[in-house]
């Protein structure tokens, strides 16, 4: 852990200056996914807090620290142009960050003792998301915004940061506490309106609401338009989408923005947009249904026709899944597929699908779970 002035506490995963997005045709066909759906994806990278807290740090403490703001701002921005290409919307909110200036609560953009963003923070960033998502002029969605008055933001506990959680356990020592916030609105609602949303936010631990950040409820106050919040905390970049989209009655019914805020760089492997796409897509074809059996590592044979994507079905919770997909090119890729295993999630942890490249076909793949398959299991190769 590296320590900085008034208290600020850094991890070392916080000072990669270097990164690149290489994804492209995985991402932009996951676009295809969603607009063929009628659902607009909106991605909301989270800068890090060295970028715009660097000067906390003494370099005379740490001579061998390696960090280089001009760096990350070119990588950055180079991240952000690739994947906008795609089609995505990619909401930069590198300006935000550099333009911030401590806040009339006294909080900076992000936490001294924990990578998230403040509600300060928020308040900044959560009009910057609903200017995207109006500038997209989706049509009707102006003819869905509903009344909301009464804002208020009210000093409720205290955040003292993951970091310094970790470091009070393993030093015995406690650090400061920060005041924590909770946004507070009225709106005009109906019965569907916790179920049935406008905007979904399927973000990691940015997603949430108090105490940690408050993003879902200032991006409803913004944008007026009816929010639901299916952010999981540890999940990473995508898991929320992952698994709530695997969700029957998620995915029967999607909401027409999906707003994904995340730390970090916008994710560079093409197997996490693959589940997502094939889970949107879906298998509306014929398909290669093979039972499986009583273990927990099992052979397929597929039938050598093209195939689209896989799909595998449990008949009980299963949080991995390692797939290994063998091509008659003689070509072959492994894969792990996660579901969170918080109390908290709702999502899906039955269903798994993976899209499959249209220019090979697959000969065989093999399955292994965390648990004994049986008989009702399945997998399903969904034929083009």
């Amino acid at each position: 852990m590296t320590f900085g002035t008034d208290g600020w506490m850094f991890e070392p995963w916080e000072f990669n200056d270097t990164f690149s997005f290489s994804a492209t045709a995985a991402l932009q066909e996951l676009n295809e996914a969603f607009r063929a759906r009628g659902s607009t994806l909106v991605l909301v990278p989270v800068p890090s807090r060295p970028y715009k807290y660097l000067s906390k740090i003494d370099p005379t403490l740490y001579p061998n620290l390696k960090f280089s703001p001009e760096t990350y701002k070119q990588s950055w921005q180079t991240m952000i142009q690739a994947a906008r290409a795609t089609g995505v919307t990619v909401v930069d909110l590198l300006p935000s960050v550099e333009n911030y200036s401590t806040s009339e609560t006294g909080e900076e953009f992000f936490y001294p003792r924990d990578h998230h963003w403040t509600t300060s923070g928020v308040q900044v960033i959560a009009p910057v998301v609903a200017q995207a998502i109006s500038a997209l002029k989706l049509p009707g969605l102006n003819k869905l915004t509903v009344k909301m008055d009464g804002f208020s933001l009210k000093k409720e506990g205290f955040n003292s940061g993951a970091f310094a959680d970790r470091y009070t356990k393993a030093c015995g020592s406690r650090a400061a506490s920060s005041p924590a916030y909770k946004v507070r609105y009225t709106k005009q609602t109906g019965l569907l309106d916790d179920t049935v949303a406008t905007i979904g936010v399927f973000g990691d631990s940015f997603g949430l609401a108090y105490p940690d950040n408050n993003f879902a409820p200032l991006l409803e106050w913004n944008t007026k338009l009816n929010t639901v919040n299916y952010s999981l905390a540890g999940g990473g970049s995508l898991g929320a989408l992952t698994g709530y989209l695997a969700d029957p009655a998620v995915n029967h019914s999607l909401p027409q923005v999906v707003v994904v805020p995340f730390m970090g760089a916008v994710p560079n492997d093409a197997n996490q947009y693959r589940q997502i796409t094939a889970t949107l897509r879906g298998c509306p074809g014929p398909v290669q249904a093979v039972q499986s059996a009583a273990e927990a590592a099992v052979t397929f044979q597929a039938d050598g026709a093209a195939h689209s994507a896989v799909h595998l079905a449990f008949t009980q919770d299963t949080q991995k899944v390692k797939l290994t997909l063998d091509y008659q090119d003689g070509t072959s890729e492994k894969m792990t597929l996660n579901r969170s295993n918080a109390d908290y999630f709702k999502g899906d942890r039955r269903n798994f699908y993976v899209s499959l490249p249209a220019d090979r076909t697959v000969k065989d793949l093999q399955v292994s779970t965390d648990h004994a398959m049986n008989p009702q299991d399945s997998v399903s190769l969904c034929k083009r």
